[in-house]
């Protein structure tokens, strides 16, 4: 019997520690509207309808954090070509998934190779339409491509705007459980080309290759808007007290948290790292208004906690900073 019991449990923490194939499941969207290249008619925020007839992008300096904030470096490169959806990122010793955090583009080491280097198959090799700018200034890290409409309705008016060079690679982070079927976790993400494109004037010709007004207003939109989101998320800690919280994830140094509880007598919220050093404390706060974090946080991951006035209920929010 001693036997079997030992067989048992050897099988059990073998079967605990065995990797799980990784895979991450990409979502197109326009706002609400499935992403479909060419024929798809969409309309912005100023009434301009516009077709996207390109939507290619890079990721790199992959990570899965895992398991109490444990971070796994991929070596993968993604290129997500014409709403592609599904990318296999190999097998990985993770139980429970708590975010996804990659590069938008190509790394600087990478960025300068020669993609002749390359065999035909990977990302970084010759792509068509092509991906690298002249391999010693890099790769086109975003092309996104479109025509919107002209007053009379006609689609003549292109737009093109191509995101390159080392200053311009942004990381984002994206709070997600996955989502698990046996041996398998699937990363869904859904992508916002909407937000992407979000005030910037296509009622004009737009062609910019590595710089221009329409580029720069793009990099703010990455930077600050839902672009990448997951369809299971874990802003959410726990939570016993009753209430509301809100704010951008990832944040930006300077980015505002907006909550509001009910029927409290006092509340008071810590800033802190994860290791636990308090970064930022607010007290005797009124039951609704907002937060602004501090602006020399340093990239990473902070728990933003709310309590009430004995410390009986709380309100944990898991905020993700990049700069």
């Amino acid at each position: 019997m001693k036997k079997v019991i030992i067989t048992l449990l050897m099988a059990f923490i073998c079967q605990n520690i065995l990797a799980k194939e990784v895979v991450l499941q990409y979502t197109h969207k326009v706002g609400t509207q499935d992403m479909v290249l060419n024929t798809g008619i969409y309309t912005n925020a100023a009434g301009v309808a516009y077709k996207i007839t390109r939507a290619d992008f890079y990721m790199s300096l992959m990570k899965l954090i895992h398991d109490g904030e444990q971070a796994t470096q991929l070596s993968n490169y993604v290129l997500v070509k014409g709403g592609q959806t599904t990318f296999p990122l190999g097998n990985y010793e993770v139980n429970n998934l708590e975010g996804f955090q990659f590069s938008l583009g190509v790394d600087p080491e990478a960025n300068h190779s020669d993609p002749s280097s390359y065999p035909a198959d990977h990302p970084l090799a010759n792509q068509n339409p092509d991906m690298n700018w002249g391999w010693s200034s890099g790769y086109r890290f975003i092309a996104l491509e479109g025509v919107a409409a002209d007053a009379n309705g006609n689609f003549t008016v292109p737009f093109e705007i191509h995101v390159l060079f080392d200053e311009n690679l942004m990381r984002v982070f994206v709070p997600t459980a996955g989502s698990t079927n046996g041996d398998v976790l699937n990363i869904n993400i859904t992508i916002d080309y909407a937000e992407m494109l979000k005030n910037i004037n296509l009622s004009n010709t737009i062609i910019n290759h590595g710089n221009g007004a329409a580029l720069d207003q793009m990099l703010v939109n990455i930077a600050h808007n839902p672009i990448f989101t997951a369809t299971v998320a874990t802003n959410v800690i726990e939570n016993t007290l009753k209430g509301s919280v809100t704010f951008a994830n990832p944040s930006t140094q300077n980015s505002i948290v907006t909550y509001q509880f009910t029927n409290l007598q006092q509340l008071n919220a810590v800033l802190c790292d994860v290791q636990g050093k308090i970064i930022a404390q607010y007290k005797q706060l009124p039951t609704n208004g907002t937060i602004t974090l501090p602006d020399n946080l340093v990239a990473g991951m902070y728990l933003l906690n709310f309590t009430n006035e004995k410390q009986q209920a709380t309100s944990n929010h898991k905020i993700q900073v990049i700069q």
